[in-house]
């Protein structure tokens, strides 16, 4: 099983991007009254609870270096030997920060780039291109570079960027919006309809995200914080799984009847949807091997 704990080392994102329901994590993290800004002592306090598998992933609901600690709660979960990812749109890192962490073996680490309708509200400034440009000189391991596509098609990337980019024979990846599960509007054509029947089982649920608070939510989709599964600052990591509200989650899979994040979330799919693609999957496969005889034929 791959399992992640996402890092969300703030609430309350200044990058304040379009496509990011910002409004809604601020309301539902009311509720809990906790901490704007995670410390790194309720950071190692939980990162201490985690078996060696787990993932340490640095992205959740804020821009990680938004949190002057990040750099030192990276480095103190690789010196733990456990995994690390990261994603990042570069805003509150400086430059000098990137030569202390350069050495890692991240899993990824994923630079998201603005774009130039500015749906990703990252400001290019001197500091900003610093930091890129040491980004991409730094020999990070599996470092890679993502702009998000809009309404009309892909967006192209900020100009100055990628000029850079262009520099250091960088191509970065296209991608689309999704509506977070229906916490924001993109397209009414795109709305996400609410999925009836068996679903798969999404491995997003074993990808929590730790609040500064030190509860977890359930995924990175559950911006209202619909499914908390438990506070790691009160209790060992496995009873997450263990709590009433993942339960309550696993059961949503096989009842259509119960109320769950996921039955209103893009990248969940329905059992009878992932064998209709598997049948057609074999069928395009089986069509492409033809024997010998119908080859010469």
């Amino acid at each position: 099983m791959n399992r992640a704990l996402l890092i969300s080392t703030g609430i309350g994102c200044g990058v304040l991007c379009s496509y990011c329901p910002q409004v809604a994590i601020g309301q539902a993290y009311k509720k809990v009254r906790g901490p704007s800004s995670m410390s790194l002592e309720i950071f190692k306090s939980c990162i201490d609870k985690l078996p060696d598998d787990v993932t340490v992933d640095f992205t959740g609901f804020y821009e990680p270096f938004l949190n002057p600690h990040c750099t030192d709660m990276i480095l103190y979960a690789a010196d733990r030997g456990l995994p690390v990812r990261l994603s990042t749109t570069v805003m509150g890192l400086e430059p000098e920060q990137i030569d202390r962490f350069k050495h890692i073996p991240f899993v990824k680490f994923s630079v998201h780039l603005p774009d130039t309708k500015k749906l990703t509200r990252i400001i290019v400034d001197e500091r900003y291109m610093a930091a890129l440009s040491r980004l991409t000189e730094a020999g990070i391991c599996n470092i890679g570079f993502h702009v998000h596509e809009g309404l009309d098609g892909p967006e192209a990337v900020h100009e100055e960027v990628d000029v850079l980019l262009v520099a250091r024979n960088i191509e970065p990846e296209n991608r689309w919006i999704n509506t977070r599960a229906g916490n924001i509007e993109i397209d009414a054509k795109r709305a996400p309809e609410r999925l009836v029947g068996e679903l798969e089982i999404c491995p997003r649920i074993y990808h929590n995200v730790l609040l500064p608070s030190g509860d977890v939510a359930l995924c990175c989709m559950d911006w209202d914080m619909k499914h908390m599964i438990g506070n790691l600052l009160e209790t060992r990591y496995e009873s997450l799984f263990e709590s009433p509200e993942f339960k309550t989650v696993m059961r949503g899979h096989l009842d259509d009847s119960i109320d769950i994040l996921c039955r209103g979330c893009e990248i969940a799919r329905t059992k009878k949807e992932t064998l209709f693609r598997r049948m057609v999957s074999n069928i395009k496969a089986k069509r492409t091997v033809s024997s010998p005889s119908e080859q010469i034929a």
